[in-house]
């Protein structure tokens, strides 16, 4: 963090948390969260997390996602919402950033897919009670530059607007016949042609 702190990093991420932490331990991890936030705000930070798909999954009735941000102390992490995992989890994405807008997330990230029949699926191969889930070849998921899949940019980036959103930040995880640096292109054109950004 000292590090972090020489360069000028403002904003510190949780890229990814096993989602058998919190099957496991989901009071300690949301206790391990409030630590980082503290030892992250020791050097003039803020913590963010970045979702992925299994934290629309339940437990005990209610969303990971939801517990993440209501039983951890309040301002103690910000969202980082990434639409594509919100929308392939099951959820609206303008409605999860308008949802948590008052914790001051100051950035999301931009990410479009395709899949095979409903939007929900799992995308990870992962056992549960012995039934392996859906992998992304099974759904026929494949990642697309943005624009071109099934998220609802009208509904985002209104959302965003409205919740100040500072930085959007467009993700290309995986490209196919198309090369990185096309899906890129594409993706900028995009934004810059259909909203002006």
């Amino acid at each position: 963090l000292a590090f972090l702190k020489a360069l000028g990093v403002k904003n510190v991420t949780i890229p990814h948390y096993p989602i058998d932490n919190y099957k496991n331990d989901l009071s300690g991890s949301l206790a391990y969260f409030n630590e980082c936030a503290e030892r992250v705000k020791k050097y003039g930070m803020r913590l963010f997390y970045h979702n992925h798909d299994f934290e629309f999954e339940t437990i005990d009735g209610k969303k990971i996602i939801d517990r993440i941000f209501t039983e951890t102390n309040e301002g103690a992490i910000a969202p980082q919402f990434d639409v594509c995992w919100v929308t392939y989890g099951g959820s609206d994405a303008g409605e999860y950033i308008r949802k948590y807008g008052y914790k001051n997330m100051t950035m999301a990230h931009l990410k479009d897919f395709v899949c095979k029949g409903a939007v929900k699926g799992a995308v990870y191969e992962l056992i549960e009670g012995g039934t392996a889930k859906k992998s992304r070849e099974e759904n026929l998921f494949r990642f697309k530059p943005v624009g071109q899949g099934v998220v609802s940019f009208d509904n985002v980036l209104a959302a965003a607007e409205e919740a100040g959103i500072e930085y959007l930040i467009v993700e290309q995880d995986d490209t196919y016949e198309t090369p990185a640096i096309e899906a890129v292109r594409q993706s900028r054109e995009f934004l810059k042609n259909t909203y002006g950004i």
